[in-house]
């Protein structure tokens, strides 16, 4: 009982100093995500024997270059290039022609 006693107060320092510098940083207006991820990242420099710049960067990297995040940005690019041009009157003349006859029939 004694030995269980003193492993629980063991856990308490490091959950103690985790969650008082987690509420640091959500009071101190920092995101949610780089919060927990400063978090994480001091937690297992200081309670593990581990390089954390090792795997992180790679991680980072990886998330930060998918097909998602490439993709979307250049949409919008093309949306608005197509709103500045005057493309959307020569689209909407086009789909009018090909539906406007169908049942229910185009309302723009």
């Amino acid at each position: 009982m004694a030995a269980a006693a003193a492993n629980d107060a063991l856990m308490l320092g490091p959950l103690g100093l985790v969650l008082s510098l987690l509420l640091a940083l959500l009071a101190g207006a920092v995101w949610v995500g780089p919060a927990l991820m400063a978090i994480g990242v001091i937690a297992l420099e200081a309670f593990r024997d581990m390089r954390v710049d090792r795997f992180l960067a790679g991680d980072i990297w990886s998330s930060s270059v998918s097909v998602e995040l490439i993709t979307l940005p250049l949409f919008i690019l093309m949306g608005r290039s197509c709103i500045t041009r005057a493309c959307r009157r020569t689209c909407s003349a086009g789909f009018r022609r090909g539906h406007g006859s169908s049942r229910g029939g185009s309302r723009m």
